[in-house]
């Protein structure tokens, strides 16, 4: 009896509610986020947004006729764990 511990499955059971829930929500995710949003969500890759802003910038940068200017911004998105002092 020395060796008993009655909450040793606790870990165990968190691993396989967590897992329940993960496979529930695995079918609602790719309603609920977004298309741009490309990250975490099965047949989408993260690599799909930078391919899609490369090309949009050798287009306008190689953009010589028409009468339609175009203008691309270039945003420092920063986290906030990346400024800890």
């Amino acid at each position: 009896m020395t060796n008993f511990r009655p909450i040793a499955l606790c870990n165990t059971v968190a691993k396989v509610i967590a897992k329940a829930l993960a496979m529930r929500l695995k079918n609602v995710l790719p309603t609920i986020i977004l298309e741009t949003q490309s990250a975490f969500v099965s047949n989408r890759l993260i690599t799909d947004n930078v391919l899609l802003s490369y090309e949009l910038h050798h287009f306008i940068k190689h953009k010589k006729t028409g009468k339609d200017d175009f203008m691309s911004i270039k945003l420092d998105m920063m986290k906030a764990y990346d400024r800890i002092e």
